[in-house]
């Protein structure tokens, strides 16, 4: 069994993890418990972090806890490496603002790294403060033409999950780069973290949702985060794999 990804997001935010710690003494770390697992067609993991200038934004400041958006997005990025790890799956970080930040990326394949190193690597890649603005297509013609050198066949059938606020840009202008990466085995997610009421949010989705295999999106706070997270993650296992999966406690 695993920690489910929404659980994960209490360990990746620093101000969070007691309260991870605290679920795992009480045993009430919810778990998935995994049967009748099909081996095919699980590729690596690609993240796209949007790390423009909106993302330093205030999300919460409240009861002696300040966050950003991009705090959450990062312990959402923390969330899928883990995840991916966990599943064997490679993986590749790709903070972007007008385009992808080089200094910041980093790029995990098992067997080649040790996963605590990788992480210690992920930590350093997500302490960039966010700045700048925002080019949601370079990030996935980044991707694209990655895939198309194809010097790591390991990556040649991935998903690729781009988190975001959707500020400075639409999403739906990256659908050529999608429909490519489409063509080369790549499903392509989208999750949107935003203050927004919920019926703007659900609105912000659906105008998005032919650009993506999937979009959700995020109240920015952790349970909103945490919820989403699950629903995200259920698509991407769903895509990938079938599952029989039930929830139960450690």
């Amino acid at each position: 069994s695993a920690a489910l990804p929404g659980e994960l997001l209490y360990a990746a935010l620093p101000q969070l993890a007691p309260l991870f710690a605290v679920r795992v003494a009480e045993s009430r770390l919810l778990c998935a418990k995994r049967r009748g697992v099909d081996d095919g067609g699980q590729g690596p993991v690609f993240i796209a972090l949007d790390a423009s200038g909106s993302m330093g934004e205030v999300a919460h400041n409240a009861d002696g806890v300040c966050y950003t958006r991009y705090d959450l997005a990062s312990a959402m990025a923390c969330a899928l490496a883990r995840l991916a790890v966990r599943q064997g799956r490679a993986f590749a970080l790709l903070p972007f603002n007008t385009d992808v930040i080089g200094s910041c990326s980093f790029v995990f394949q098992q067997q080649r790294i040790a996963p605590q190193e990788a992480f210690m690597h992920l930590e350093r890649a997500l302490c960039s403060a966010p700045d700048g603005g925002t080019s949601f297509s370079n990030v996935l013609h980044y991707v694209a033409d990655f895939l198309r050198r194809g010097t790591l066949e390991e990556f040649n059938v991935a998903d690729l999950v781009m988190i975001t606020d959707g500020y400075g840009g639409k999403l739906a202008s990256a659908a050529g780069a999608v429909n490519e990466l489409r063509a080369r085995g790549v499903r392509s997610y989208a999750m949107i973290i935003s203050e927004e009421p919920k019926e703007k949010r659900e609105s912000t989705a659906a105008k998005n949702a032919k650009a993506f295999d999937a979009v959700v999106t995020a109240k920015a706070t952790v349970d909103g985060l945490e919820s989403a997270a699950k629903n995200l993650f259920v698509k991407i296992i769903e895509a990938t794999y079938s599952v029989a999966e039930e929830e139960t406690t450690i």
